[in-house]
């Protein structure tokens, strides 16, 4: 028998009835999350006649709803305990971080199985992973929902604006299509490639009783922004300073 499971059946029966029941909760809170996004999916790309709009309108009521979580969090969580005083280290999950993870995780489940099967995607599908064991570790141990909901908060700013031009919400090369690109640019540049850096650095290096899984997930997180933030840099580079054919094109 495995020293976890040992410790586990060591303990009175009432406190491990208390843990079933707590994991059960959980796991039923999950699958209820994971319910709600999928019939907003299917709605969706009913309403759009096509599963890929409907992802769209997906990912922004996903980050509508994280900004709203994410902000009362952060403004009314207190983020200072312990003895380190580190700036995420809330200590044991509120009851707002662990619903802002739950609901969050069952949107990441949702999206993940379209990015694996209905619309291929590999660096979205990866990225999704990735923040589901990120969460889940953090819902296990109870802890790091203050840091999550800062990441939450700077990973979705950019996201109604990437959906609205890419669902064609707007017309390309419209005034409006202009406005969406740039919002989108400004707010990934500033909070994904400015802003997060310093938080992944901060949360992984200066936090020593935050848990591994989550942290290595932030990192691998943060990798992936990077990838995609060269691409958002290029592109608004070449739409701000267009390349001039020559008389040879």
């Amino acid at each position: 028998m495995s020293k976890s499971r040992s410790k586990f059946f060591s303990r009175p029966r009432n406190a491990r009835l208390n843990d079933l029941m707590s994991d059960l909760s959980v796991a039923l809170s999950v699958g209820k999350s994971v319910l709600l996004f999928a019939s907003i999916l299917g709605v969706a790309s009913y309403a759009c006649g096509d599963v890929n709009k409907g992802s769209y309108v997906l990912s922004t009521i996903h980050a509508l709803s994280m900004l709203i979580f994410t902000t009362y969090i952060l403004l009314f969580d207190c983020a200072f305990s312990g003895d380190d005083h580190c700036f995420f280290d809330s200590g044991i999950n509120s009851v707002e971080q662990s619903g802002m993870l739950v609901l969050s995780i069952g949107y990441f489940i949702v999206d993940s199985l379209v990015v694996l099967f209905l619309v291929p995607d590999k660096e979205a599908a990866f990225h999704h992973l990735s923040i589901i064991i990120g969460q889940v570790a953090a819902v296990a141990t109870g802890t790091c929902g203050y840091a999550l909901a800062w990441f939450l908060f700077l990973a979705e700013l950019s996201a109604p604006f990437l959906n609205c031009f890419l669902s064609g919400l707007t017309i390309e090369g419209s005034k409006t299509d202009f406005v969406f690109r740039a919002m989108f640019a400004f707010t990934f540049i500033v909070s994904r490639l400015l802003i997060c850096p310093f938080m992944t650095y901060k949360f992984v290096f200066g936090c020593p009783n935050a848990p591994t899984v989550p942290k290595l997930v932030c990192l691998c997180v943060m990798a992936i922004s990077i990838i995609w933030g060269k691409r958002v840099v290029l592109a608004t580079y070449e739409a701000l300073c267009p390349k001039i054919p020559t008389k040879t094109e």
